[in-house]
């Protein structure tokens, strides 16, 4: 009895462990483009520029999100995203070149992949980075059509 009992155990262990690695070898399928965009608050970005140093320029991120994440979703957690981006960035600074261009297609991906850790899943599915802060898309196309997170305050009862 006791025997029939341990095999039972390890039979279920072993194929519970199957099914596991089953699950995970499936590969998740590609998130499907919604072409949402979300812009982010300006923050302080280290640009090394061509003469090999490096300055700190304001700019603005601009997410285009995966159909599965929403607008409200990625500006609640806005903060994690600006420290992902931040924490990036200073580990290997953005290229730039003039005074006020950025090379971001160089460093694009490993952004997205930043922000996407921050969140926890895969919600956003490209990331610009605009030079300055624009107010509006006559100062640039980039953000035309991206829906600012706005920063809300709750009231303390």
């Amino acid at each position: 009895m006791c025997l029939r009992l341990v095999l039972l155990t390890v039979t279920l262990a072993l194929s519970g462990l199957v099914a596991g690695v089953r699950a995970e070898a499936a590969p998740a399928p590609p998130p499907v483009i919604d072409g949402s965009q979300v812009r982010l608050a300006a923050f302080m970005a280290p640009v090394r520029h061509t003469d090999g140093r490096v300055r700190a320029m304001a700019v603005t991120p601009v997410l285009r999100l995966a159909a599965g994440g929403s607008a409200a979703a990625v500006c609640d957690l806005s903060p994690r995203v600006l420290d992902a981006f931040i924490s990036a960035l200073y580990r290997a600074p953005l290229p730039g070149y003039g005074k006020a261009e950025l090379n971001v297609d160089a460093v694009r991906g490993r952004l997205t992949e930043a922000v996407n850790v921050a969140l926890g899943r895969v919600l956003v599915i490209g990331v610009d980075l605009v030079a300055g802060q624009p107010k509006s898309a006559d100062a640039d196309p980039r953000v035309a059509g991206a829906t600012a997170c706005k920063v809300t305050k709750k009231k303390a009862n």
